[in-house]
């Protein structure tokens, strides 16, 4: 197949670049403050992440500020206020480039826009001009004068009966103006199923002459926006990496790729698994051409990344739409310059409907989220190390340092940087916000330069269309192949500047950033088999089957596996107690995982957990917020004494305690020996939910009761008390566009 390389690229691509090592690594998991829905990356180099509650729920009022410099704990991290009642869950968001400010557009705020300033953090959002039409699921773009497109939404938890089908432009320091010949886009035809849902978050790609290039759900067209606007060139896209469950970005100036998916939403129950195509169209010329490659894994809700060398690493998803059924935990890198992919290091967690993936400022990849709703919480994130930044061991290289360069450039413009050594390749990529799988503004250039020893003259593209205004880092690399830490740069705007500074960050750190990873080598084929650590001997026979709920009942005291007080909190001890019919904390759900089954908690809606995945016999376990790590997963075998349950991460089994048969005592972790405290059944009782209201209305009951809101299979369950009222504010949207009930179970 035809590379991509640009005339800029070939020479240096053919100096044979590379890092001594084979692969890159993934570190963590670390926890989060909130599920990181959205993330953007910042002019002074952290990263802010947003959109759910503390609580894993729809609807972020609140953020989260990481400094990875500080590293991965609590004190790296400032959680701020929202201040202006603004919600951020699925909403649109941009780096403005006149002002270096945050915009975050729609969502479940409908018209509403705010913006952060990172000079002022405890200020908190400020609030700007609205739009004229909501939009949830909408996406921004920067234009070429610095103006910001947004196309797509509708109102929030809305469908394609009542998306926004007009795009607005905002002008930075004016107002929003609306495009009324762009009503005839294909946001408002047919069902969902039948268009893929052309509104949720669609792609868009600047092309010139006033024109972006859309791939909207199973559509493509070109959207002219001077004057009153008009769309063009509408085509369908028959690819199975199509809508929703997609993701998509700009590989090289012009050349973008669509990747994965296969629905029009999430849980939609349509059995379409997850797409392994992504397809490269080149908008270099009209019309655009398109062609496919294929991965190694099929993904529902993958997220594609520019990496500083060029490189495209893809995350996250699986075959089941926001399901755990062949997750595909390991990464996959494409390199444009020879047309091909390969396998590289694989997540410890599943990363599937509402996680992220951005590229840091340091070279790494923060991954993270998922959930809300879904089978795991992802409150959580991980840190890809690329290749580039390890060396032969797999360790951290040491790399170069940018020890001087101009905070702003021009577009075509040289600009000398100074490295304290030889630097054979230098990269410019501008920094992006990403949400949905989609990274709106992350472009990636590769630099012509001229070196006078350790001083090198470098030439900003001059190409308007694709270097649109914004912030930029520029990556030099050493003989080796490692990366500097990326310096900013900024492209002010044509329109609107305020002049701001950003902060100067030269010399960049030489030191070692990554994880170590030794003897990391890439998988050529898919790698589904689970652990297969000894275990005790038996079958797995016996287990109850995937999504059944039963009470787990230890078979030497024939107590009931619980939650110790009755607590709802994270990191409340396990025990047995005296079996009560019906008690939600004493009823498990069995949710497929990677390897077993995790055990969901019927109260708190939490997992068994061995806390801090610790070895040791006698480890505490715990519940804890599901997200679907190794120390989550559990793997019955039936053994001579009755079921066992054995960690996935440990390969020691659920055990009563000093092979206590007293209500209350603890149960943890315990080297497996086939005795009867370590013998468990598990029988599920027919289900039993009973229709208790219709979307919009109230559930009536006394008390405290299980309900599940939904239709078809996707259901979000909460214990609620009296009266609930059946709607998305109160339990977030499984089955978006559908007509949904609540059940009670009785």
């Amino acid at each position: 197949m035809k590379a991509l390389r640009s005339a800029a690229a070939g020479a240096l691509v053919s100096l044979g670049l590379s890092s001594a090592a084979s692969a890159g690594s993934f570190e963590g998991p670390f926890e989060w403050n909130f599920i990181p829905i959205h993330a953007a990356l910042l002019p002074d180099g952290k990263i802010m992440t947003f959109g759910a509650t503390p609580t894993n729920g729809q609807g972020g009022f609140d953020f989260d500020i990481w400094d990875p410099t500080k590293g991965t704990g609590g004190n790296a991290h400032l959680k701020l206020p929202n201040l202006t009642d603004f919600n951020s869950f699925c909403v649109g968001a941009i780096l403005q480039a006149g002002n270096m400010r945050l915009m975050i557009a729609g969502g479940n705020s409908n018209e509403k826009v705010a913006d952060f300033g990172f000079k002022s953090p405890q200020s908190g959002l400020a609030r700007m001009p609205s739009m004229k039409y909501p939009r949830y699921y909408a996406s921004l773009v920067t234009l070429s004068d610095g103006r910001v497109l947004v196309h797509g939404g509708s109102p929030a938890y809305g469908n394609q009966t009542n998306a926004s089908e007009i795009t607005e432009i905002y002008t930075p320091g004016q107002n929003w103006t609306e495009l009324p010949g762009t009503g005839n886009s294909p946001m408002r035809r047919g069902d969902q199923a039948a268009t893929g849902n052309p509104f949720w978050y669609p792609h868009i790609y600047p092309v010139g002459n006033d024109e972006v290039f859309v791939i909207a759900g199973k559509y493509t067209y070109r959207l002219n926006y001077s004057g009153r606007g008009s769309v063009s060139d509408v085509k369908p896209f028959t690819g199975t990496n199509y809508g929703a469950t997609s993701s998509g970005l700009m590989v090289r100036p012009g050349v973008v790729m669509q990747i994965g998916g296969g629905s029009h939403g999430n849980n939609t129950g349509d059995g379409h698994p997850g797409s392994d195509v992504a397809t490269i169209f080149d908008l270099r010329n009209r019309p655009e051409t398109r062609r496919d490659t294929k991965m190694a894994f099929k993904r529902h809700f993958p997220t594609a990344t520019v990496l500083a060398n060029g490189e495209v690493l893809v995350v996250g998803g699986s075959e089941g739409n926001n399901e755990l059924q062949n997750v595909a935990n390991t990464a996959e890198l494409y390199n444009p310059d020879t047309d091909k992919w390969r396998t590289d290091a694989t997540m410890r967690v599943a990363r599937l409907y509402h996680s992220t993936a951005i590229l840091m400022k340091d070279g790494r990849v923060l991954v993270g989220g998922g959930g809300a709703p879904g089978p795991v919480v992802g409150r959580n994130a991980e840190i890809y190390t690329p290749d580039y930044l390890l060396d032969a061991a797999g360790k951290p290289a040491v790399r170069p340092s940018i020890l001087s360069g101009p905070v702003k450039i021009a577009l075509g413009q040289p600009f000398q940087i100074t490295t304290d050594k030889t630097v054979r390749r230098i990269t410019i990529v501008k920094t992006g916000a990403v949400t949905h799988g989609y990274n709106t503004d992350q472009r990636f250039f590769e630099a012509a330069f001229r070196a006078d020893g350790n001083n090198y003259t470098v030439t900003f593209p001059n190409d308007a269309v694709n270097a649109t205004p914004g912030l930029y880092m520029v990556f030099a690399f050493d003989t080796a192949g490692v990366a500097s830490v990326g310096k900013y740069v900024r492209l002010p705007s044509p329109l609107g500047d305020d002049g701001s500074d950003i902060p100067s960050d030269v010399p960049t750190s030489p030191a070692s950033i990554g994880t170590a990873n030794p003897g990391a080598t890439p998988t050529t084929t898919p790698t589904t088999t689970p652990n297969s650590d000894p275990v005790p001997t038996g079958s797995v026979a016996g287990s109850p089957a995937a999504g059944s709920t039963t009470p787990i009942v230890a078979s030497q005291s024939k107590l009931c596996l619980s939650i110790k007080g009755g607590s709802q909190g994270d990191g409340a001890e396990l025990v047995q107690e005296t079996c009560r019919s019906g008690a939600s904390i004493q009823n498990w759900s069995w949710r497929a995982a990677n390897g077993g089954f995790m055990l969901v908690n019927g109260q708190s809606n939490k997992c068994v957990d061995v806390y801090q995945s610790k070895t040791e016999d006698g480890a505490k376990l715990v519940q804890w917020p599901c997200w679907g790590g190794d120390n989550q997963v559990w793997k019955p075998v039936q053994t001579t004494s009755g079921l066992s349950l054995v960690s996935k991460a440990t390969n020691k089994c659920l055990d009563v305690s000093n092979v206590s048969t007293a209500s209350g005592a603890q149960v943890w972790q315990w080297n497996c020996h086939n005795g009867a405290n370590q013998a468990w059944s598990a029988s599920a009782p027919s289900a039993n939910w009973q229709t208790c209201a219709n979307e919009g209305q109230v559930c009536n009951f006394p008390g405290r009761k299980t309900v599940r809101y939904g239709l078809n299979g996707a259901y979000a369950t909460r214990q609620a008390i009296t009266s609930p009222r059946c709607d998305n504010a109160t339990f977030g949207d499984p089955a978006p566009g559908s007509v949904k009930q609540c059940q009670v179970s009785n």
